[in-house]
């Protein structure tokens, strides 16, 4: 395997901004839901966007040793966990890389190791996206015959699927990557996407040293019209439907006839229920919540 090897964790990172690897292509492929293209973009330019290590992040990179040595006693094979500071590079294309979690028998085959909660039980019986693209990405650089993805769910529930590689999708998530690479050279932002990590990205663009307005020209300032008249007709929505919404409620209030709840005949519950809430800095309030549910 071609790779690079970092002096240490830190530098590790700095170079993986020169690369794109097995995380950056689901997100490239919109299949991320933790990341926008926005995010990765200003990353890759050099942006520090702050985003914290989470509790379930670090027990992830805890439990990873462990979770390898389990997979090499369930399949009765060898797994040598990859140095972290090595980076492997794609010897057909070298701006794509990536760092296994581990090799299986001399990198016959490749493990990546995940941890999740037991909310995602279902990854059980079929991977998420954005699994299989950072596999897909890792097999592309690899050349490896195939990938283990190992899954420790809840803590308590291990789960290993086989990945063989999909030589179409790597010739289609080449030529997105690619793309990315020439948008970032071009310094051409992709477009918002809506998500949370779009908005804490622009967030961390702006800076209290430009204080003072300037007018928005050209395409720029076209587009910013287009933009503010369309965000305008939107709010205008919102109000309607929120006065449309309250209207509809009371009515329904008006038919309830004072009862705390109904049962609607297809089996929808409504209740209108005394609510209080504990005093803190401000005094306790009692107020009535109106909930729809569906009936058991």
């Amino acid at each position: 395997m071609q790779t690079v090897k970092a002096a240490d964790r830190e530098q590790w990172k700095l170079l993986r901004l020169g690369f794109i690897t097995a995380s950056d292509a689901a997100v490239i492929c919109g299949a991320s839901p933790y990341k926008s293209e926005l995010q990765l973009f200003y990353e890759k330019l050099g942006h520090d966007i702050e985003t914290r290590e989470t509790e379930a992040m670090l027990w992830g990179t805890i439990l990873e040793e462990p979770i390898c040595n389990e997979v090499a006693k369930r399949l009765g094979c060898n797994v040598e966990p990859w140095p972290q500071d090595t980076i492997v590079l794609n010897p057909n294309c070298d701006w794509q890389s990536c760092t296994p979690d581990a090799l299986i028998d001399g990198g016959q085959r490749i493990l990546q190791v995940k941890t999740t909660s037991s909310y995602n039980a279902d990854y059980a019986e079929q991977l998420p996206l954005h699994y299989e693209v950072q596999v897909q990405h890792e097999l592309l650089v690899t050349k490896a015959e195939a990938a283990v993805i190992a899954i420790l769910i809840g803590g308590q529930k291990l789960v290993m699927k086989d990945v063989l590689p999909n030589p179409d999708f790597h010739e289609w998530l080449t030529h997105k990557e690619l793309q990315f690479k020439q948008r970032v050279a071009a310094a051409n932002p992709p477009t918002p996407d809506g998500s949370e990590s779009a908005r804490r990205t622009l967030n961390q663009l702006f800076s209290d040293k430009y204080p003072d307005p300037v007018i928005l020209e050209g395409d720029t300032g076209v587009d910013a019209l287009d933009i503010d008249n369309h965000l305008q007709a939107v709010k205008k929505q919102i109000t309607d439907l929120n006065a449309k919404k309250e209207l509809l409620e009371q009515e329904l209030l008006q038919l309830m006839n004072g009862r705390e709840a109904v049962l609607l005949p297809s089996g929808v519950k409504y209740t209108y229920l005394e609510t209080t809430r504990a005093g803190y800095t401000v005094g306790p309030s009692t107020y009535r919540s109106f909930r729809r549910s569906k009936s058991k």
